[in-house]
C-alpha cells in the first residue's frame, strides 16, 4: 500500500515537473521571437505602452527595451524619447502612436521604416540615416518622408487636434466658421495680406505638418513630392493641396504665412517644435 502511494506522488510530481519545464519553454520561445532589442527609452514621462504581434501591452519607462515591430503609445500630458542602437533619436508627444515596422542595425542589411499613425514626432537621424539615407523611410496618413540625414518634425492634424485648431477648442460653429481672420500670402508677384474664414483656416491647418531643421527631406503624397530642406515648414493637405509656412520651396501654389495673432488664435505655434509642453511643464527636446 505504502509503494503505490509513493509511486503516485512521484508521478504527480513528474507531471507538474514536465508542465513546468513546457511553461519554462514557451516563456522563453515566446521571448526569443521578440529578438535583440533594437534601442531603449531614454526618457519617459506619464504614461505610455509598447505592444507589437509578439508581446501584449507592456508599460514603458526610463530603460525600457524597444524591439522592431513595437507600436508605441503615449497618454495625454505623456511623452518619450526613444533612442536607437545606431544613435538616432526619435520623441513622441502627448497623444500620440507610433509603428515601428521594420529596423535592421546589421551591416550590410541596414533599413528603417517608420509610421506615424497619430500624434507627433521629432526625429534625429543615426548612423542609418546618415550613412545610407535611401534605407530609411517616414509614413503618415497619405505621405511618405525619405531623409538626407536630418533633424526634423512629423505632426498629423485632424479636426480637434490640439496645436491644430482654428478655434478656441472644439469644432467650429456656424458662426465661428464664418469669421474673418488674417493671413498674409506670399506668392511669385510678391506678398499681400488678406481675408479668410475660419473655415478655410481650418482647412489649411488640416493634414501632415513638417518641419526640417537640418539636412532636407523628399515628401512623397499621390502622385506628388516635394523637396524640403532646413528651415521649410509645410502642410501636406489631404486633398493634395500643399501649404508652405516659409520661402524658398519651388511650388505652384502660394506660400502662407500664418500671423502671430492667427497663430495665437489656432494654437499652431510654428516655432515650438523642440519644445513641448505636458500640463504645467515645458520639455525641451535636445
Amino acid at each position: 500500500m505504502l509503494e503505490i502511494k509513493v509511486n503516485a506522488v512521484l508521478k504527480r510530481r513528474a507531471v507538474i515537473a514536465s508542465v513546468f519545464c513546457i511553461l519554462i519553454s514557451t516563456v522563453s520561445f515566446a521571448w526569443a521571437d521578440l529578438g535583440a532589442p533594437i534601442g531603449e527609452i531614454a526618457l519617459a514621462k506619464g504614461v505610455a505602452t509598447a505592444r507589437s504581434d509578439l508581446r501584449d501591452l507592456t508599460s514603458l519607462a526610463k530603460g525600457s527595451p524597444v524591439y522592431s515591430g513595437d507600436i508605441l503609445e503615449t497618454a495625454s500630458r505623456s511623452f518619450l524619447v526613444i533612442k536607437f542602437s545606431d544613435g538616432g533619436k526619435i520623441t513622441l508627444r502627448p497623444e500620440s502612436r507610433f509603428d515601428i515596422e521594420e529596423y535592421d542595425a546589421t551591416p550590410g542589411q541596414e533599413k528603417e521604416s517608420f509610421k506615424l499613425l497619430k500624434g507627433g514626432l521629432r526625429a534625429v537621424t543615426g548612423a542609418i540615416g546618415k550613412n545610407k539615407p535611401q534605407q530609411v523611410s517616414f509614413k503618415a496618413k497619405n505621405t511618405t518622408i525619405g531623409i538626407r540625414g536630418t533633424t526634423f518634425v512629423i505632426k498629423i492634424c485632424e479636426p480637434g487636434t490640439d496645436g491644430c485648431r482654428a478655434s478656441d477648442g472644439g469644432p467650429l460653429s456656424d458662426d465661428e466658421a464664418k469669421e474673418k481672420v488674417d493671413i498674409f500670402v506670399v506668392d511669385k508677384n510678391g506678398g499681400s495680406k488678406q481675408k479668410i474664414t475660419r473655415q478655410q483656416l481650418q482647412q489649411i491647418l488640416e493634414g501632415v505638418y513638417i518641419a526640417v531643421f537640418d539636412g532636407g527631406v523628399r515628401v512623397g503624397f499621390g502622385q506628388k513630392f516635394v523637396d524640403m530642406n532646413t528651415g521649410d515648414k509645410c502642410m501636406m493637405g489631404g486633398g493634395g493641396a500643399v501649404e508652405c509656412f516659409t520661402n524658398g520651396i519651388d511650388l505652384n501654389t502660394a506660400d502662407v504665412y500664418l500671423t502671430e495673432l492667427i497663430e495665437d488664435i489656432t494654437e499652431f505655434n510654428l516655432f515650438d517644435d523642440a519644445e513641448i509642453s505636458v500640463g504645467n511643464t515645458i520639455c525641451e527636446i535636445n
